[in-house]
């Protein structure tokens, strides 16, 4: 009960996705999708679960085009003529794209879970299913949090059980029925936000990256959800809630709160913590790897959880020159120490054996004095002169050493000139109301996001961006 790729076997390291993003809503362009795809590969991840309904096709496309495996889930399901009709345009739209590996059918609540009938419904998607993907090789699927040792219910129907959160149930549904294999539907529901350290219920502000606690009653932080899958050969993979933050759901939180904490990744694309956690563990390539947080810029005195991920044998940490310890590196875990704050650097090095293979260091920054400006090259840089594609420009906030300075929340505005326009703005902040299509947004622990769309006239776009106190960015693109 292992799944093969290529002849290999491996674990389906995924990802839960909903559409939505920072500065375009739901309606996505390529360009984003296609970036979308790539930073969780970039991250190791292998899958993408579409959640909880049909993807737009072109982002299968890009599952196709890159190489990433996908659950392709179904929305309703119950015994309705307009959902079995659904079903059968889901599976005719999608069934030639060959990155989808797993077929779903439906998601907790709306798998008619403890209902008698749900198993009768299956039967009839499953033949849907079958009926128009006939070559068969795609294994049937559903996310379920309930009801999994029911005979006679949807499990029953199922190639491959899904199961959300509930990690104690691998064991006991494996005893209980040990042919068929698990995969972890949902798995960590860990919810932080990027550059948040304390958690502030009136702001908004959440962090919640702590081995023995996710942040939320029914998730497991993303060390106590994947060591039970990477540790178990029944389990197939498993899919995190989720790779992105998104509108809505502002759990444990609510307004001013207007979008998700369950992100490894912010709504507008900049990698969280919890990101390193994986990118560190997951990747199939060899090599030694370490990552250290927060960032060092506190209060003098402060008490400082000061943390690392890593795949080496030991860490030793430095606070400027002098070590403050060495640490066995635990398989699929972290080390970490409680350091009183003085500025300067912080250092973490990785050993095997004696031998330094890796190290990681945090600075203490100055004070915000600069722009800049990059265009996140996505594919190819630059963009079509088709009037829809746009450039994702990332705005950091710089000292006069030229490090993003992790606490600023500068008001920036851009300014377009050329065959270009500012299609929309984000900065990942979970709880801010500032309009997604405006020509102003507040970085937010020094990050901001503009996309600039061609107008469809070729040659080149100049943006700028400028804020009191700060010396301008600017960035061209070529639209071609």
């Amino acid at each position: 009960m292992v799944f093969f790729l290529n002849e290999r076997v491996i674990k389906i390291r995924g990802m839960c996705n909903h559409q939505d993003f920072a500065g375009t809503g739901t309606a996505v362009p390529d360009r984003v999708n296609e970036f979308r795809v790539r930073k969780l590969q970039e991250m190791g991840a292998n899958a993408w679960r579409m959640s909880h309904n049909p993807p737009n096709p072109e982002l299968l496309d890009f599952t196709d085009k890159l190489g990433m495996l996908v659950w392709d889930e179904n929305r309703n399901f119950a015994d309705n003529a307009q959902y079995y009709q659904d079903m059968t345009d889901l599976v005719k739209r999608d069934r030639n794209h060959p990155s989808i590996v797993i077929w779903s059918l439906c998601n907790e609540g709306g798998c008619m879970e403890g209902n008698s009938g749900a198993y009768n419904v299956a039967v009839k998607f499953n033949n849907i299913i079958k009926t128009y993907d006939s070559i068969n090789t795609r294994p049937i699927s559903a996310a379920q949090n309930a009801d999994w040792e029911s005979n006679g219910e949807i499990s029953t129907a199922l190639d491959i059980l899904g199961i959300n959160y509930n990690i104690g149930m691998y064991d006991n549904y494996h005893t209980f029925r040990p042919t068929q294999p698990i995969i972890g539907s949902e798995t960590s529901s860990q919810v932080t936000d990027r550059g948040i350290y304390v958690n502030n219920a009136t702001a908004g502000y959440v962090w919640g990256y702590d081995i023995q606690n996710s942040g939320v009653s029914w998730g497991s932080s993303a060390e106590a959800a994947w060591q039970p899958i990477a540790n178990r050969t029944f389990v197939e993979g498993g899919f995190v809630w989720t790779g992105f933050d998104y509108k809505g759901e502002p759990t444990p939180y609510g307004w001013p709160d207007i979008n998700s904490h369950f992100g490894v990744i912010d709504i507008a694309g900049f990698p969280k913590d919890v990101y390193n956690f994986y990118q560190v563990n997951w990747p199939e390539e060899k090599g030694y790897r370490i990552y250290l947080f927060p960032h060092w810029n506190w209060a003098s005195g402060s008490h400082v959880d000061t943390w690392v991920f890593s795949n080496a044998e030991s860490v030793e940490l430095f606070l400027n020159g002098v070590s403050l310890g060495k640490k066995n590196q635990p398989s699929l875990g972290h080390v970490n120490w409680n350091v009183t704050y003085a500025p300067g650097t912080i250092q973490a090095t990785a050993y095997v054996g004696t031998t330094v293979v890796a190290t990681a260091t945090r600075e203490t920054t100055g004070a915000p004095e600069a722009i800049v400006l990059k265009e996140r090259v996505v594919g190819t840089s630059g963009i079509r002169a088709d009037g829809q594609d746009v450039a994702m420009v990332e705005v950091s906030i710089i000292d006069n050493a030229g490090r993003i300075v992790p606490t600023a929340n500068n008001n920036i505005a851009f300014s377009v000139s050329g065959p270009g326009r500012v299609y929309g703005v984000g900065n990942g902040d979970p709880a801010s109301h500032e309009p997604d299509k405006a020509t102003t947004r507040s970085a937010w622990n020094g990050l901001a996001l503009a996309h600039i769309q061609s107008t469809g006239a070729k040659g080149t776009i100049i943006v700028q961006a400028t804020s009191n106190g700060l010396m301008a960015g600017v960035v061209q693109i070529t639209a071609s």
